[in-house]
């Protein structure tokens, strides 16, 4: 699960507005806006902490997660679905934060596997005083709305074009992002200089909101050449998430902390 969600900062446009004078004068000549450059729009595209409640989807070579946020009233669901090669064994969890409150839930396929915890199916309230590393776990929402890191994609872009209405193109430094998330420091080294120039495209709306980033990025070390993608849409139409109904929750298990701490 990504600990660290980076925010929007604004994009401002100033337009100078001339004004008559008395007289027979010709009215002062009137400045156009300035068209904001490819880049400029995709930064303003991405969900900032004021943006209504909209599902993400999330994906890369090692797995999936996808939820909702809704970052004004700070909660984010997030479902992570995880296969690790020659382990027959997949990991499904769902975290639930709202503020400072947080719930997971956590299924093994198949369930019978030997030497697996168990678990029960309800979501697990999690007690914060019994997590080890709190700025790393899912304890509270902080600002966490961009769950894809688009914006750091395009902040280290050298070069974006727009290629049509609504859909873009570019390359951008992983070197310089700081996700961990997209690829991890091993596979950064690895790739050398290929990590400067990496390419992705990029959509948007008809409102100008960010839909979708595809990034493809290279093979290195241990990781296949992969597109790493993040969707976001239903602006217009997702719910907030809600807290669980009491028969639907109970204090976390043990196993639950022996999983989080490790």
């Amino acid at each position: 699960m990504t600990a660290r969600i980076a925010g929007l900062g604004a994009l401002v446009l100033v337009s100078i507005a001339g004004c008559s004078a008395a007289g027979t004068d010709a009215p002062a000549k009137t400045d156009s806006p300035k068209a904001k450059t490819p880049s400029e729009v995709l930064l303003a595209a991405v969900p900032d902490e004021k943006s209504s409640p909209y599902h993400f989807a999330v994906t890369n070579s090692d797995g999936k997660l996808a939820g909702i946020v809704d970052a004004p009233d700070k909660a984010i669901s997030i479902g992570i679905t995880q296969k690790e090669d020659g382990v027959p064994v997949t990991l499904d969890m769902k975290f639930l934060i709202l503020d400072t409150r947080s719930w997971v839930k956590i299924k093994f396929t198949p369930a019978n596997t030997p030497g697996l915890p168990r678990i029960p199916a309800k979501w697990q309230l999690i007690d914060p005083s019994k997590i080890k590393d709190k700025d790393n776990s899912p304890l509270a929402y902080g600002q966490e709305s961009d769950p894809g890191y688009a914006h750091e994609v395009f902040a280290s872009a050298g070069r974006i074009e727009r290629t049509s209405a609504g859909h873009f193109s570019g390359v951008t430094d992983l070197g310089q992002t700081g996700v961990e998330d997209i690829v991890d420091n091993a596979t950064l080294k690895a790739m050398g200089a290929k990590a400067k120039s990496v390419p992705f495209t990029a959509t948007t709306d008809a409102r100008g909101r960010l839909t979708r980033l595809d990034l493809k990025v290279p093979a290195a070390g241990k990781v296949k050449a992969h597109t790493y993608s993040a969707v976001y849409d239903g602006y217009d139409s997702t719910t907030t998430p809600a807290a669980p109904a009491a028969g639907e929750q109970q204090k976390a298990v043990s196993a639950v902390y022996d999983m989080l701490n490790s």
